[in-house]
């Protein structure tokens, strides 16, 4: 008898579940499980003639339920009688569920009202109150606002409007207040709340009253107790069959796609914020008005804006411009007349003299300081000859002068109008601009110009801090003939800065003079920040670099292991240079300024810190590219991005073989119009030269004059066949390779898709986040017997009262109508005709008093 009402419990709880998933089975499917039932309740009675434990639990499950194939316990009741109340145990604690529940729900309602009253306090004579301080605050506004238009005026009060709708609307309420909210909401979540006050009032309030919670986990001392384990076992027999093991693989490769998902888009989310903010740290770096102040700078000087005015009168008169330098005397003319009036003013920009400026560094604009004074600097030949003449002329020319080099340059000392040193002699050892001073001691470094790589020292001639001092210096080398033919390299030097923008400017104007006769002009203006730490700024770039450092950290522990398994060290090592690079340039930086306040007399070589600078800027360029290169590895599982990687795959091997053939067909022509043109053609003077050129006109971007002009006919027919044979037919060549590389694999991809469907997973977790549509996800697939069954609401509780009252009356009115309680064969015929009424092919049309009675009683269940 135990195990036939276990088995009847257990087929009742299935069909509980079924009913609670949906309630969708045809009228058939009930009739057979409701007969399938009745058969196992006639086979209990028959075989035992008293109902147990288990049968009463099956019935009172019933009406907790409410399954139309069970029977209700009220049925039991009118047939047995007797037998319920040989069973007190069971009723008794039937009783005491259904009396604790009552007690729950009374504590629930209070606890509701508790919670109510706690956000909720005020009376409710307390809204005219708060209406009435609306009403109140909005009157003042309004009244103040038309008071002040009133003294304003009508635009004063419309623009002022504006700026306030303006500022309140989209600054305040849009961006401002969310961003606060948000922050606020991540601080208190994060730091100040704890996980226990996650439950709600309502629950802590159950739990103070002593309500089981619905999950509880056993402990070690519960798995010892006799009671919980058979309640246990109990337990197990109701539960559910296991799903099955299709659906089981389903979900389980459901969910790890949807892990892999997550951990896709966490590496993305973390790759674009660190991208970010390595982009902040590179173009903070660099200051937009880095190039404005190079083109004042550089305009000053090489243009003479400041001292020379725009008129063919004042063009007449005016001295050489920087471009317009060709031997040494206009060299002078261009110092004396253009650089020293811009960088050592004595008049204000009317002409008349200005106190203010005279003798405080103040160059023409002041907004811009000379700090400490310029200088120019000479590099010459030494008067080892190591050049021949011509024997032809030998008679008439006896030597020849040669072309600079490191290893050839004049490092020693002389005397003015470069006679020999005579340390006993006042006026050479008072003069610095006739002796040799070393790189080393000077902070100086190679110079690249056209003609050669020049070395850091030289002969070094100061101008001092006044204008007069600076006329009487260049004087004095004039008078003496400073340049002579043995000079071939002058450096213009000098050093501005920007209080306003916190820059520096390092000027170099170099002049080289070429040993065949002629000046090549080169200007150069190297901008930079010396002290980013400073200004309103400087708390924004501590944090940027200390986050952007944090970030690189991780991302190095992150990558080191694939790194070293891949042997692709590449953009590690050039990260970790780029590292060392900027930490080297902060140390210069640092260095530079102490230096400046140790010798406030000596001129600031800022050449070491330049170069420092642009190595740094270089380095730090090459890492943001490789890092935005490296972000389409994140979205690789794109069908999109995988095919290009699978057509350049594809194309690599045809790609190799057509490249060889294109560089011996490039070189082959650079070769060609190097020799032809190196001397008619400007582009076309060294090698490197002639590769940018002819590299520039692939891509059809080519000066034709200069061709037909320098190079004649001969430069025409160049022309035309390099750009018949690689611009037409070379070029043509690398596309169609392309084209049939991708029609390859396109054609093979026909089936393929995206390995993470990551826009459709992402836009399905936010609908249903906000309720919009279906989820989409592995939950809503899940087989309706293992979906969870929540709390019954207050409409079923009603419901079960209902049912209640519905089978006492139904038992008084058979009692009223027999005149006799329902005996057990009664019954036995009334189960046996609704198991044949639930057969037929009409919906269960019932035949007899008792069938009748039965459909009644289920129909009024069901309504």
């Amino acid at each position: 008898g135990f195990e036939r009402g276990g088995e009847m419990e257990r087929g009742a709880a299935e069909r509980r579940r079924i009913a609670a998933a949906g309630r969708a089975d045809s009228g058939s499917a009930e009739s057979v499980d409701a007969s399938q039932a009745r058969r196992d309740m006639e086979h209990s009675l028959d075989a035992s003639g008293r109902l147990d434990t288990d049968d009463v639990s099956v019935g009172m499950a019933a009406d907790k339920t409410q399954d139309k194939k069970s029977i209700p316990l009220s049925h039991l009741k009118a047939a047995h009688p007797d037998q319920f109340g040989a069973m007190p145990d069971a009723v008794s604690q039937s009783n005491l569920r259904a009396d604790t529940t009552g007690e729950h729900k009374k504590g629930v309602m209070s606890a509701l009202k508790s919670v109510w009253s706690k956000i909720f306090p005020l009376p409710w004579w307390s809204y005219y109150i708060g209406y009435g301080l609306s009403f109140a605050t909005v009157a003042v506004c309004t009244y103040l606002m038309v008071e002040f238009a009133n003294v304003l005026g009508e635009a004063k009060t419309a623009e002022w409007l504006a700026s306030m709708a303006v500022t309140l609307l989209l600054q305040s309420i849009v961006l401002v207040q969310p961003i606060k909210i948000l922050a606020i909401a991540l601080m208190y979540a994060v730091l100040i709340r704890k996980p226990e006050e996650d439950q709600d009032e309502l629950t802590k309030e159950m739990t103070m009253m002593g309500v089981e919670p619905m999950h509880k986990t056993l402990t070690m001392r519960d798995l010892s107790n006799p009671e919980v384990l058979s309640k246990l076992a109990r337990i197990k027999h109701s539960a559910p069959p296991p799903p099955d093991a299709r659906l089981l693989e389903f979900q389980r490769q459901q969910r790890l796609h949807e892990l892999n998902m997550q951990a896709v888009i966490r590496d993305i989310i973390f790759y674009v914020v660190f991208l970010v903010f390595l982009m902040l740290c590179a173009y903070t770096n660099q200051d937009y008005r880095t190039y404005l102040q190079n083109s004042m700078v550089s305009g000053s000087i090489a243009k003479g804006s400041y001292v020379v005015n725009n008129t063919p009168e004042a063009r007449a008169t005016a001295p050489p411009m920087f471009d317009d330098i060709d031997q040494f005397k206009s060299a002078f003319e261009f110092i004396n007349g253009v650089v020293i009036p811009t960088l050592y003013p004595v008049a204000c920009y009317d002409g008349t003299q200005c106190s203010l400026i005279q003798g405080s560094n103040w160059t023409q604009d002041p907004s811009y300081l000379l700090v400490r004074q310029a200088q120019l600097r000479q590099l010459r030949i030494a008067p080892k000859q190591r050049c021949t003449v011509s024997k032809y002329f030998v008679d008439i020319i006896s030597t020849c002068r040669d072309e600079y080099s490191l290893f050839s340059e004049e490092d020693r000392d002389f005397g003015p109008g470069w006679v020999a040193y005579n340390a006993s002699a006042p006026s050479h050892v008072s003069n610095p601009g006739w002796q040799f001073t070393g790189a080393a001691s000077v902070y100086g470094t190679p110079y690249s110009g056209q003609l050669g790589t020049y070395g850091g020292g030289g002969y070094i001639a100061t101008l001092g801090r006044t204008r007069a001092s600076a006329l009487a210096k260049v004087n004095h080398l004039f008078e003496n003939s400073w340049m002579d033919h043995r000079t071939r390299a002058v450096f213009i030097e000098f050093l501005i800065y920007n209080a306003n923008t916190n820059l520096y400017s390092f000027a170099t104007f170099l002049l080289e003079f070429f040993n065949g006769g002629g000046v090549i002009r080169e200007p150069k203006v190297s901008t930079l920040r010396l002290d980013r730490y400073v200004g309103v700024n400087a708390v924004f770039f501590i944090a940027l670099d200390a986050i952007a450092g944090i970030f690189i950290l991780i991302f190095m522990v992150r990558e080191i292991k694939e790194l070293h398994k891949k042997k692709l060290l590449a953009d590690h090592c050039l990260h970790h240079l780029n590292g060392a690079l900027y930490i080297t340039r902060i140390v210069v930086q640092k260095l530079v300024s102490w230096y400046m306040r140790k010798y406030p007399d000596r001129f600031i070589n800022f050449a070491w810190l330049v170069m420092w600078d642009e190595l740094n800027q270089f380095f730090l360029g090459t890492v943001v590219f490789i890092f935005t290169v490296r972000f389409l590895r994140l979205l690789y599982f794109n069908k999109k991005i995988r095919m290009l990687g699978q057509v350049l795959k594809y194309s690599a091997g045809p790609l190799g073989y057509f490249g060889i053939i294109f560089f011996i067909c490039f070189f082959s022509f650079v070769q060609a119009g190097y020799l032809m043109f190196f001397t008619v053609v400007r582009s076309f003077k060294t090698p490197i030269s002639t590769i940018e050129t002819l590299g520039v006109m692939t891509l059809n971007k080519f000066d034709f004059t200069s061709f037909s002009v320098g190079a004649g006919k001969m430069g025409m027919i160049f022309f035309f066949i390099y750009m018949l044979f690689v611009s037409f037919i070379l070029v043509n060549f690398f596309l169609t390779i392309i084209l049939i590389s991708f029609k390859h694999v396109k054609d093979s991809w026909t089936e393929e898709t995206n390995q993470y469907e990551i826009v459709e997973y992402v836009a399905g977790k936010f609908k249903k986040l906000f309720g919009i549509g279906k989820a989409g996800d592995a939950q809503s697939r899940i087989d309706s017997r293992f979906a969870y069954i929540a709390d019954e609401l207050d409409i079923e509780e009603q419901e079960r009262e209902i049912q209640l009252k519905v089978d006492s009356m139904m038992d008084r009115l058979l009692l009223v109508m027999t005149g006799e309680p329902p005996d057990k064969d009664h019954i036995k015929q009334q189960l046996q005709r609704s198991g044949e009424s639930g057969g037929d092919a009409n919906g269960g049309r019932a035949g007899g008093r008792g069938g009748r009675q039965l459909q009644s009683s289920s129909t009024s269940t069901r309504d």
